[in-house]
């Protein structure tokens, strides 16, 4: 097929077990925004990042384009309690 690129979506970065299978690829992995949780909290564990990192890829922690728009205005905003 050729293949070069594989993007993943993983928030406690658990894929970084499985980063092993994709050596030789332009892994990428997606994070959850920093924070999301609970403030300056990250849901990926540093040995898991890690894990991901020595096996060639990279982690990327960012929101989605819309993500933050609809926040303030749901009912459950962690903002406004």
């Amino acid at each position: 097929m050729g293949l070069k690129n594989i993007v993943v979506a993983s928030s406690t970065g658990f894929v970084g077990k499985a980063s092993e299978i994709f050596k030789g690829y332009n892994l990428i992995v997606l994070g959850t925004v920093v924070g999301y949780q609970e403030p300056d909290r990250r849901a990926m564990s540093l040995q898991n990042r890690n894990i991901i990192e020595k096996n060639g890829g990279k982690v990327i922690h960012a929101v989605h384009s819309f993500g933050l728009l609809a926040e303030p205005l749901t009912e459950n905003s962690r903002q406004y309690k």
